[in-house]
């Protein structure tokens, strides 16, 4: 069955009901009457050609789709023909056999509905008789026999009744079993008991819940004490602990049983978290102590200068603390509230303790008075980043010449102008040189 075949050119526009939505496919549904036009697909899926059948019945719709019970009445595809004739046979329709109007793609649908007995239908369109005669004769299964010329009516009533039993055959029933009107009328009651039954659709079969399982603990309480008086006899090490385990049990099923309003247990998870968010402040071990010693002795051996100085002093005292308990946000934020209150009070300290460490490495103080002079002028022209540039470019000059005992090389580090440039131009030197 891999054989493909044309549409007819004549053949109505297909309804997809993978691509409809619910209402969509509602109306289209109702729409259905006496005929019905559909593509027909393979063992693997693809579609072979096209079919028209009658519809025989019509069960509920759900939100997979709907069921319908058809009579093939002719076919595109001659393997698919072969197939509804030989209905019962070896390797023909299943006797009995239901088509499902899917609201998904076809493959999709026979995996989630394995049964031979249903049959899928993907794309359809309901049709006209005239319609359904004409695809027929397109295809070469001859014309549908003409209807019978009905009676002319003689009263509203029979007129009424005969329009109730055409309407019949396309009403909804329900699954399992199709559901068909009842009427008062003794005519209609022999009509539904010589109709012949509808095969029921086999049951879904659905996953039972399985009940959750019962915990060990909760297991042991519901047990009677009964046992627990016969298991105290026994002297073994094992039974001891289970005592103990099932009386410390028992006790928290009283507190559970005294405290069970929701307010009750949120405070008390509430006072045991904070209780287990104390920090409890950390004894000082040796090192910690050593290291504030040391800190100490640093800094008590400068002298003080100013209040200020002293002040600052005291800050990074308690900052040595902090410092040996590795708090370093701490020491961050106490540094930006020292630079946010005293501005350059900072560079300051760092100067003169560069400076000062200078002075002792050398023996001596670099007497050099262009580069302050130069930070001075800077300063007052309102160039302060170029004063600080200046400064540090001098403190680097003088590392580097204290590190190689010369400034042959430091002094090029200094943004200060050069010595032999002053008041001399390059072109004045050469011909000074020159003569």
């Amino acid at each position: 069955m891999s054989r493909r075949r044309a549409v007819p050119a004549a053949a109505p526009t297909l309804i997809d009901g993978a691509c409809c939505s619910e209402l969509n496919f509602a109306a289209a549904f109702e729409n259905l009457d006496n005929y019905v036009y559909f593509v027909v697909y393979g063992d693997d899926g693809n579609e072979l050609g096209c079919a028209v059948a009658e519809i025989l019945n019509r069960f509920e719709r759900d939100s997979e789709g709907a069921y319908l019970e058809l009579k093939y009445l002719g076919c595109s595809d001659g393997y698919y023909r072969w197939y509804f004739q030989h209905e019962g046979q070896r390797g023909g329709l299943p006797r009995g056999a239901c088509h499902h109007l899917c609201r998904r793609h076809v493959t999709r649908c026979s995996r989630a509905n394995s049964d031979p007995k249903v049959i899928h239908i993907q794309k359809w369109s309901p049709v006209s008789r005239q319609e359904a005669s004409d695809l027929l004769e397109g295809w070469g299964d001859g014309l549908l026999p003409s209807e019978p010329v009905r009676p002319p009516a003689s009263s509203p009533a029979s007129t009424t009744k005969a329009k109730t039993k055409a309407k019949k055959p396309s009403g909804q029933m329900s699954l399992p079993a199709p559901v068909e009107e009842v009427d008062d009328g003794e005519e209609e009651a022999e009509a539904e008991e010589d109709e012949p039954q509808v095969p029921s659709r086999p049951p879904l079969k659905r996953r039972r819940r399985k009940p959750a399982k019962v915990a060990a603990l909760d297991a042991m309480l519901d047990e009677p004490e009964e046992d627990y008086e016969q298991a105290a006899g026994v002297d073994s090490q094992a039974e001891q602990r289970l005592q103990l385990l099932r009386r410390r049990l028992q006790g928290k099923k009283e507190e559970t049983k005294t405290s069970k309003s929701p307010a009750a247990v949120l405070a008390q998870r509430a006072s045991s978290a904070a209780e287990g968010s104390r920090k409890r402040k950390p004894r000082e071990n040796v090192l910690k102590a050593l290291g504030r010693a040391l800190v100490g002795k640093s800094r008590g051996s400068r002298d003080v200068e100013s209040e200020e100085d002293s002040e600052f002093e005291d800050d990074t005292d308690e900052d040595g603390y902090e410092l040996a308990k590795g708090d370093w946000q701490a020491k961050r934020r106490r540094l930006r509230k020292i630079a946010d209150e005293r501005p350059g009070h900072l560079l300051a300290r760092t100067l003169a303790s560069l400076h000062e460490q200078l002075a002792a490495t050398t023996g001596e103080e670099s007497k050099d008075p262009l580069a302050p002079i130069m930070a001075i002028d800077l300063v007052l022209r309102g160039k302060i980043d170029s004063a600080a540039d200046v400064m540090v470019q001098r403190v680097k000059s003088i590392l580097m010449t204290v590190r190689d005992g010369s400034s042959q090389c430091g002094q090029y580090l200094e943004l200060i102008p050069d010595h032999d440039s002053l008041g001399v131009s390059f072109e004045e030197s050469s011909f000074a040189r020159e003569q």
